[in-house]
C-alpha cells in the first residue's frame, strides 16, 4: 500500500533516529492532511481521563 494514493493524505520523511541500544526509531515527518483513515491529523486523538476513567477524543478531525 501507498500511504495517500487516493487520499493526499501524505507524509515526507524528514529525519530517522536510532536510540542508544539500537531497539527503537523516531521518524520525524512533516504530515500533508490527516495521518489517521479516521480523519484526524494522528492515529492518538484518543486519551485516558485519569479523573473519570474514561477514554475521550482530544482534537477535531481534519476538515478539507
Amino acid at each position: 500500500m501507498m500511504k495517500g494514493e487516493t487520499s493526499g493524505h501524505t507524509q515526507t520523511v524528514k529525519s530517522v533516529g536510532i536510540d542508544c541500544e539500537g531497539k527503537s526509531l523516531v521518524i520525524r515527518i512533516d504530515q500533508k492532511v490527516a495521518a489517521c483513515h479516521k480523519n484526524f491529523f494522528t492515529c492518538y486523538f484518543r486519551e485516558y481521563d485519569r479523573e473519570t476513567g474514561e477514554i475521550v477524543t482530544v482534537g477535531e478531525p481534519v476538515k478539507e
